[in-house]
């Protein structure tokens, strides 16, 4: 039986029962079921939507669904504007956004470098897909109808929609969310599983799940961000530890890398490693591996190593460039265009994409299935293109800028604007994933495409303008990311998700 058949049957029993509480005959024309064929898109972790077996709900005339319905009629009368504004901030649109935010204060609060919160974003997001499909399969399966469509003193002022109840995708999210975020930030587990307690009861107290939709959908969420962790956080080789004695692949010399500030030890404890030598080897997503995608050697490479006059010779000019960027940027306030797109910029490039994603999401309001689809590839992508960056980074070792118009005597006291992060120079993973995740991004909003690569483009010249970067870091970078990108967007094209339903 579709489930065009399955929703006629169910509404004839019902209104034969009498059980439609003074539900607008609107309602039914204005709605319409929500993705139903999402439950069969293609996951990533999970073999499909159905792999984990959640059990059928309480019949829709059983003594459980009416003690569930009259507990929903008692928290509506006791709704305090306290309680209404926790239910405000958890029925945010898409209903993931709160956890994504969450976790980019996280990365932030907590100072994970780029590699490891790339990596991090993209557990979660991929744990939220999966999840989404995994509830999507089984609310179609099942066909639960809202608590809001049997009585409508429970929600008065709108038509509900069509969508089935069980499991509640809301409770789905903040499980797999809370349980994939805990394992990144265990030091914050019971905080996390706390929010997600509250955000799945909100449902309840909105008057739009029974209580069994929400501990189903806790229960699926959890699983899925189990199985994620178990198949991919826990084997995706992020734990093997460079060994910072006998540095295997590093190079040394005239233009290559070495620290700008202390520490200037690279051993543990006195000193620090640079940071994720070996980003470049984890498991990548869509992308075949980081070397996949390594980049050309820079121009001149052939003479890094040799002799300092060389070397000083080859980058002379760019080390110039570079210096205007920074007496530039020095010499506008503090909230002129070049500052504000160091700012705007600063940190992990996938925390402004992600802000980037959302507000765009938000703005074309994209239901749930597709939203945490594009959320998922976009995040995807964000670890892969940092991870072939990364290889790019440990294979050449280049020098900073700052090494290098110090070593070369151009000035002495030279200073990035902002601190120059403990890495090799090429290539800019910014730069890197804006390649990637701005033309994924234009794909899934076209009207935006210009604006996509234009952000794109300016996370690379942030660079520039901070002094932290070559051109051709940047340059390269973008190059790189871009030719990746579509591997993302063939992915996407055979997902099953097309064409929207």
């Amino acid at each position: 039986m579709n489930f065009s058949n399955k929703t006629i049957q169910l509404t004839g029993l019902l209104l034969s029962l009498g059980l439609l509480l003074a539900v607008p005959a609107q309602a039914h024309v204005n709605s319409r079921p929500l993705e139903p064929l999402a439950g069969r898109w293609r996951t990533y972790v999970l073999t499909s939507g159905a792999e984990i077996r959640l059990p059928a709900p309480p019949h829709l005339l059983s003594q459980q669904t009416r003690a569930e319905l009259t507990e929903l009629r008692s928290l509506q009368a006791q709704r305090t504007p306290q309680i209404q504004a926790v239910i405000d901030f958890w029925n945010a649109q898409p209903a993931f956004k709160p956890w994504t935010e969450k976790q980019l204060d996280l990365i932030r609060t907590r100072g994970i470098n780029t590699p490891q919160a790339h990596r991090g974003l993209a557990l979660v997001q991929v744990a939220i897909y999966d999840a989404v499909i995994a509830a999507w399969h089984w609310k179609y399966r099942y066909f639960r109808l809202r608590p809001d469509l049997l009585d409508h003193r429970l929600n008065p002022s709108v038509a509900p929609p069509l969508d089935p109840t069980y499991p509640s995708e809301h409770a789905t999210i903040a499980g797999a969310a809370s349980q994939a975020l805990a394992h990144l930030f265990p030091q914050d587990a019971d905080t996390l599983r706390a929010s997600a307690e509250e955000a799945a009861l909100s449902r309840v107290q909105a008057g739009v799940n029974y209580r069994s939709d929400i501990e189903a959908g806790l229960e699926l969420g959890r699983a899925v961000a189990d199985l994620v962790i178990s198949r991919r956080a826990a084997a995706d080789g992020s734990d093997e530890i460079w060994d910072c004695v006998t540095q295997p692949g590093r190079l040394t010399g005239p233009g290559h890398w070495e620290p700008t500030s202390s520490p200037f030890d690279l051993c543990p404890p006195g000193g620090r490693l640079p940071t994720e030598p070996l980003a470049g080897e984890w498991q990548t997503w869509i992308i075949p591996s980081g070397e996949a995608f390594l980049a050309e050697p820079p121009p001149g490479f052939d003479l890094y190593g040799t002799s300092q006059a060389d070397v000083c010779n080859l980058l002379q000019q760019p080390a110039q460039e570079i210096m205007a960027h920074v007496a530039a940027t020095r010499a506008e306030p503090p909230d002129g265009p070049r500052n504000a797109l160091i700012a705007r910029w600063a940190g992990a490039p996938g925390n402004r994409w992600n802000l980037i994603m959302l507000e765009l999401l938000v703005r074309d309001r994209v239901n749930l299935p597709r939203s945490a689809r594009i959320s998922a590839l976009v995040n995807a992508a964000l670890a892969d293109s940092l991870y072939a960056s990364w290889k790019s980074k440990y294979a050449y070792w280049t020098a900073r800028p700052q090494t290098m118009i110090r070593q070369c005597g151009l000035d002495p006291n030279f200073t990035s604007v902002r601190s120059t992060p403990r890495d090799p120079s090429y290539t800019s993973g910014n730069s890197t994933s804006g390649g990637a995740v701005g033309e994924i991004m234009a794909y899934f909003f076209p009207r935006d495409a210009d604006a996509m690569r234009a952000e794109a483009d300016g996370g690379g010249i942030s660079r520039l303008y901070d002094g932290t970067h070559w051109v051709f870091d940047v340059e390269a970078g973008l190059a790189v990311g871009r030719s990746m990108a579509g591997l993302f967007i063939e992915r996407a094209k055979h997902d099953g998700a097309h064409p929207p339903r």
